[in-house]
Formats: C-alpha cells, sequence, structure tokens
C-alpha cells in the first residue's frame, strides 16, 4: 500500500484494531543500509519496542507523504482513510522527486499517474545530475500474487517483455494507483557508450526509422496500421459484443425463471393479472411495458409477463394459466439507430406514419419444464424494430391563457406547435432460428428460501448485434446552416451463439456478484468462426434491483471477462473490464464509462500486442447522447495504450501512448502524449490539435527534434537546437543542411 497523501499515516491510530490487523511493515531507507520499521496492534509500545529491538527493527509509529509500506490483514479488509480523500492522479501534491530516492531500495508511493516507463524518463535528467538512475521498479500485484517488474535497460534493448515472461512477472499495465506501494531500486549513473555519430548522421537514422515506421501505417499488408486497426475492431466489434450478449442472455433468463419461482411456485405470492417485472422508466419510475408517456419520460421496453400460449399472444388470467414467460432486453442508446432525412442528417419525427429510425433487442422466452421445477427451456430472438410515428402530442404557446401546453393531443388550428411522437409502430425482423428461437436448457439451483444461487445454461443462443457509431457535422453551404449525421451501422454477428455457461450467485454488503464461466461459440454459415471461454474469475457485481425490478443507478456495477480465444486470424487471452457506469445527462443511456483490456494478442497465430488498451469517457454526466454533441453539449474521453507491439521481420515497438479528445460536434479538440521505443531509438511525442491548428512534436533522446505545424509549409528539423534540415509540405521533400535530400 501507499501513502500519497500530503500529511502523514498514525499507524497505531489507523491499524490499531487487532481484529483486522496482524502487522504493518515500512522500509526504513533513512536507516543507514535500510531497514525495516514494524508495528503490531496485539503488543503494547514496551512490547513493541522490546521485540523490534530485539529483532533489529524499527518501531513504525507513522508513515511519511510518498511512503509505500505492507499491511498483514487477518483477512480481506477494506481501510478508510482517516484523514482524505488521496490525491487526484496527476496532481503535483505528492509526486516523486529525485530527492525522494535514495540509493539502494526506496518503498514509496505517489499520485504522479505515471507508469515507470515514464517515471524513468520524468526523472533521469534530476537523477543523471545527482549521479543516480533506477535499476529496477517492483510492485506486488495482490490479484494473481506475482510481482510486477520494470527496467529501464531492458526495455531500451527491447529484451523487457521476454524477460518478463521467463521470470513468470507481469507487466506494469497501467500506472500504480494513489494508495499503492512499490518498490525503486535507484543505482549509481553509469554513463553509456558516447555515441560517435555526427549531427547529422543521427538525424538521417532517426528519420530512415519515422520513414519506415510511416511505410508500415500505410501498408495493405500485416502491417501497424491494419493490425491495431483489427485488433480494435475485433475486441470493439465481436470480442465485447459476443461475450456481453451472451452474459446478458443468462442474466436474462436467470431473472425470469426467479420470476416465475417467485410468482407461479410460491403459494403465498399473489398474482395480478397482466403485472410484469418491469424495468424502469429514466426517472426511476416503474411502468408496463407498453404505457405512452410524453417525453422525457419515455418508458424503458425491458422486462417478463407471463402467457398462456407458446405463441405469447394470451397474457396469463391466473398461475394456473400462467405457463410461460417472455421478457425483452430494456433499450439503451447504443441500441438504438436514430431517425435520419434522406440526406443522412439526424431529424425529429413530426408526422404521422414517417420512419424514426429502429430499435434493436434481445428476446427471451422461458417453457418450464412440467417435471422439474428448478429446469426451464430458453428460446431466444434477436429483433431488429423498425420504427414509425403512430401517435403524436404536441406543445404550444396558448395565447388565451399564456400558458404553454404540453402534451395536448391536437394542434389548435393558426397556433404553431412542436410535435413529438408518444408511441410507434413496428416492422419486426428477427435473426436467428424461427419462432420461437434458438433454443437452450437452463438449470437453476435454489436455497431454502426458494432464491437462485447458482445456473448452467447450455445450448444455442441467437446472434449478438453490434452498432457501429461514427457521427460527424458538416456545413450545408446552400441553406447555411450545420447539420450532424449519426452514421450508424447495425450488424448481426452470424447465425448463432453455441454456449456452455454457469454462474454463481453470492451476496455481500448489498451487492450481487455473478461468478461466471464456460463459454461461447460463434456460428457463421453452419461453421465455427470465433469461440471464447469465460476463465475462473470473471464476474458481474451489481447491487439489488431497485422498486419493480429495474437496473439502479448507483454506479455498483462491474463486469470482468477473463477470455480466451477467438479467431484463426485473431487470439487474445487477457482481461476485459468495464466499471464507473454513470446516467448521461438525459437521465436515459446508463453505461460504463470506463473500459480497458490488459492481456495479450496474437495475429495470425504470432503475437503482436502484449499490454494494456484502456477508455474512457470523462464526462458523462454532463454530456447528453440523445442529442449532437455541439459547443454546449460536449464529449470527452480519453484512450490510452501501454505495451510490446511486434511486427514480422520488424524489431518491437514499444508504445506509451495518452489520447485526449473533446468533440463539439462539427469540430474537436485532441491532445497526444507518450513514447515510443524500438531497439535504441526512443521517441517522445506530444500534439495538440483543434479546428484552428494542429502541431506535432517528435524528439529523440538524441535530441533530435521534429515538430510538424499545420499552419507552416516547412517544418524544421534540429538536433541539440541546430538546424540539420527542412521538410517542406509543398514539395514533400527533406532536404538538409549538407545538400542531401529525401522524397517522401
Amino acid at each position: 500500500m501507499g501513502n500519497s497523501d500530503t500529511t502523514a499515516i498514525d499507524v497505531a491510530s489507523r491499524f490499531g484494531d487487532p481484529a483486522k490487523i496482524v502487522t504493518v511493515w515500512k522500509w526504513n531507507k533513512a536507516s543507514g543500509s535500510g531497514k525495516w520499521a514494524f508495528y503490531t496492534p496485539s503488543m503494547t509500545p514496551t512490547e513493541l519496542a522490546a521485540y523490534a529491538t530485539a529483532k533489529g527493527y524499527d518501531v513504525l509509529t507513522s508513515v511519511a507523504p510518498k511512503e509505500g509500506f505492507w499491511v498483514n490483514a487477518v483477512a480481506s479488509t477494506v481501510l478508510t482513510d482517516l484523514q482524505a480523500t488521496p490525491p487526484t492522479p496527476g496532481s503535483t501534491a505528492a509526486t516523486l522527486l529525485e530527492t525522494d530516492l535514495a540509493q539502494g531500495w526506496n518503498l514509496v508511493a505517489s499520485a504522479d499517474n505515471k507508469n515507470p516507463s515514464q517515471l524513468n524518463t520524468g526523472l533521469a535528467p534530476s537523477l543523471k545530475t545527482a549521479g543516480k538512475s533506477i535499476s529496477t521498479v517492483w510492485a506486488w500485484d495482490t490479484g494473481t500474487s506475482r510481482w510486477k517488474f520494470y527496467a529501464p535497460t531492458l526495455e531500451s534493448s527491447g529484451g523487457l517483455a521476454t524477460y518478463i515472461t521467463s521470470k513468470n512477472y507481469l507487466a506494469f499495465a497501467t500506472a500504480p494507483t494513489t494508495t499503492e506501494g512499490y518498490w525503486v531500486n535507484i543505482g549509481p549513473y553509469t554513463p553509456g557508450t558516447v555515441n560517435p555519430a555526427t549531427p547529422l548522421e543521427l538525424t538521417k537514422s532517426f528519420v530512415t526509422a519515422l520513414n519506415s515506421n510511416a511505410m508500415a501505417l500505410n501498408a495493405t499488408d500485416l502491417s501497424l496500421q491494419t493490425e491495431m486497426q483489427a485488433v480494435a475492431n475485433d475486441l470493439q466489434f465481436r470480442t465485447a459484443p459476443i461475450a456481453g450478449s451472451s452474459v446478458n442472455a443468462l442474466d436474462m433468463a436467470m431473472k425470469a425463471a426467479q420470476f416465475y419461482i417467485d410468482v407461479v411456485k410460491t403459494p403465498s405470492a399473489p398474482f395480478v393479472q397482466s403485472k410484469t417485472f418491469y424495468e424502469q422508466t429514466n426517472y426511476g419510475i416503474a411502468v408496463p411495458v407498453g404505457t405512452t408517456y410524453t417525453p422525457p419520460f419515455a418508458p424503458s421496453l425491458g422486462g417478463c409477463g407471463f402467457y398462456s400460449d407458446a405463441n405469447y399472444n394470451v397474457p396469463a388470467t391466473s398461475k394456473v394459466d400462467a405457463l410461460y414467460v417472455a421478457c425483452g432486453s430494456s433499450a439503451q442508446f447504443n441500441d438504438l439507430i436514430q431517425a435520419t432525412d434522406t440526406n443522412g442528417a439526424s431529424k425529429q419525427c413530426t408526422t404521422i406514419g414517417e420512419s424514426c429510425g429502429a430499435r434493436w433487442s434481445y428476446r427471451v422466452r422461458l417453457h418450464p419444464d412440467s417435471l422439474d421445477a428448478n429446469k426451464f427451456t430458453v428460446y431466444t430472438m434477436t429483433r431488429e424494430a423498425k420504427l414509425t410515428v403512430k401517435t403524436l402530442s404536441y406543445s404550444y404557446s396558448d395565447p388565451s391563457s399564456g400558458q404553454y401546453i404540453n402534451g395536448a393531443a391536437t394542434c389548435p388550428a393558426g397556433l404553431s406547435c412542436q410535435a413529438t411522437p408518444t408511441s410507434y409502430n413496428e416492422a419486426r425482423t428477427h435473426h436467428g432460428a424461427a419462432f420461437p428461437g434458438n433454443s437452450s436448457t437452463l438449470t437453476a439451483q435454489r436455497d431454502a428460501n426458494g432464491q437462485i444461487t447458482a445456473v448452467s445454461l447450455s445450448g444455442e443462443l441467437s446472434p449478438a448485434f453490434t452498432i457501429e457509431y461514427n457521427g460527424y457535422s458538416y456545413f450545408d453551404a446552400s441553406l447555411q446552416n450545420w447539420f450532424y449525421r449519426p452514421n450508424q451501422v447495425a450488424t448481426v454477428l452470424g447465425d448463432k451463439h453455441n454456449v456452455a455457461l454457469s454462474a454463481a450467485l453470492t451476496q455481500t454488503a448489498g451487492i450481487y456478484k455473478m461468478a461466471l464461466s464456460g463459454s461461447v461459440e460463434l456460428i457463421k454459415a453452419g461453421a465455427l468462426e470465433t469461440r471464447l471461454a469465460l476463465n475462473e474469475g470473471s464476474y458481474v457485481l451489481t447491487s439489488p434491483p431497485s422498486l419493480g425490478g429495474g437496473t439502479p443507478h448507483d454506479g455498483s456495477q462491474e463486469v470482468l471477462l477473463k477470455l480466451s480465444g477467438g479467431t484463426a486470424a485473431s487470439t487474445i487471452n487477457g482481461e476485459l473490464k468495464g466499471g464507473a457506469f454513470k446516467l448521461d445527462a438525459s437521465g436515459f443511456d446508463y453505461s460504463p464509462t470506463f473500459m480497458s483490456f490488459t492481456g495479450s494478442v496474437q495475429r495470425n497465430g504470432v503475437s503482436f500486442f502484449d499490454g494494456s488498451i484502456t477508455a474512457q469517457e470523462i464526462n458523462r454526466a454532463s454530456f447528453n447522447t440523445l442529442i449532437p454533441a455541439s459547443e454546449s453539449n460536449v464529449r470527452q474521453s480519453r484512450l490510452d495504450i501501454v505495451g510490446n507491439v511486434t511486427i514480422t521481420n520488424r524489431p518491437t515497438l514499444a508504445l506509451t501512448l495518452t489520447g485526449n479528445v473533446s468533440d463539439y460536434g462539427f469540430y474537436s479538440v485532441a491532445s497526444l502524449s507518450g513514447q515510443y521505443a524500438q531497439g535504441n531509438l526512443t521517441i517522445n511525442i506530444s500534439g495538440d490539435y483543434s479546428m484552428a491548428s494542429g502541431v506535432l512534436t517528435l524528439e529523440s533522446t538524441d535530441g533530435i527534434k521534429l515538430v510538424m505545424d499545420d499552419a507552416q509549409t516547412v517544418f524544421p528539423l534540429t538536433q541539440g537546437g541546430v538546424l540539420v534540415g527542412e521538410y517542406s509540405t509543398l514539395t514533400n521533400l527533406l532536404t538538409y543542411t549538407d545538400g542531401s535530400y529525401e522524397q517522401f
């Protein structure tokens, strides 16, 4: 653990409960060659002092800012910060300096929000001046009981990933958190071999490497651009939807089974005709499916109901004829195809019969087994519903009363009204097997109270779908106005999914946990296309359903899928995680704002990427997903990539990149920072882009710098601040000061 607060931790007051804490340890680097400081709440101060003296320890009384420490707890324990919330990552309140690091071992903590490679880059100049350098960095991963490891010398030689694998260590996929302690071993600074090359020779070598990577980016074979794009597409549009839809189907079938057990199989439970298991509206109001509400009180479409016939046309009237359960998934923003005009621009639907987008959802139907109360046949279908306006309500300013009228059934003659759809007709297309759908078997285990504690699902599920969103704004010169094109494309993934999934349910401190395991196979044209295994340690967390069965919007949801498998062309092995669920400003879209993948990817049987990719939505709470991005509705996001990229016949590329984007609709503001290392070449990257300007700077550790400014036609190339060449955007020529040139 670590203390990144600006005040010291009083150990006795923080860790003085012997029912929770066994011992606390800190490394005192100031004690000569260093020694341990020790504390235990099971001893009196006198006993503690005597014991520490006998063992050669110091007595641990406090943990200063930027110090790390070890805690041996009786059991898993949540420690509450009694002083203050730890600093925001990246703040300057508790960041490491050269003076914090003595030669030898240092157990530290900080709010730098830098991984060890970035920390080394930032501290190297000041450490070098003091005659010091970082030898290694270590951190203990409690989840896997393995060491995370970093060494600058191995990184610069390109051998870090191989060494980590050979020792069964872990890479630092992300920066240490503000409450995480880690070891930094500081050695003496040893000057490396002086590069005898002239500034011009160094510069030409630098340009050759850049040009080689640029060609890899633009190549059409197995290159960096095509492979990185393939990896991103596999994760976003195949792996995540296949795994996610299967887990959602399992969860929905399990809830439907519990609904059936709670009502039909519980003698004391009442039966109310047409009563359903609801989802909630945007504002927490439980309403039956199909209820008409004037926006913004639009009802969710999720929920389950009882039927007396296998065609689901006749609602059950009692427990006796409640023979079947039918459910539909709740529509989220990402499941909707927005209404557009003939030019593909977003539009408001204002006329009865007008085409008004489409809605995608999953349908789940349960047929209880007549002989086994814990067994159900599950039928699933993937539904595309094209919407046309069925009814409208009208809003207008009433001149006679001076009031603004909402929800009127008609628009008075002579007045200007705003029309809003209140209900829709649906033209439905189903994907997967014909009605009643793809078939699987759900088997449940229940406790003494009839609550389901474990389930298994085996058989077929209807295929997953994805909706790719590439929205952009454009200016129509003839109309002198800006318009927004959602540019959405829906894709059905295969014909069906073969599943063999198991889930165990537990509840701790009001949080439900569904532990998952099993496999999912995507079948297309009768052949296996993708196979994913959900390995031990996969789970879904959530709070108990709120009144009416709706998903609580409390941020408690978290999904961790430990995946392995993929396609013949692309296989993955790692963790896919989603969390930090939040409502957007409209109150309609409740989704994760944090998604990450940590692990390795192989392309065509060859290792390609090893590291982490993290995507975050920074301002979900203030961004309205129902309307286009604009200067008053800005969408902010961040992408971090840390890892090694390997391409056949090319040196390993070690990447550390961070990109931030603010989407204003018809323009974006973006920044890029990071570093990549390839062999002995290390290049730092920084850039800022907006509608008015764009500047990208590349600078090597040899002092070679290229500044590419969109506002200029000539980019200077310098070494140590001295001009060695210029690149012209007009001629695509790079001309060196010795008169030689390169054509790009």
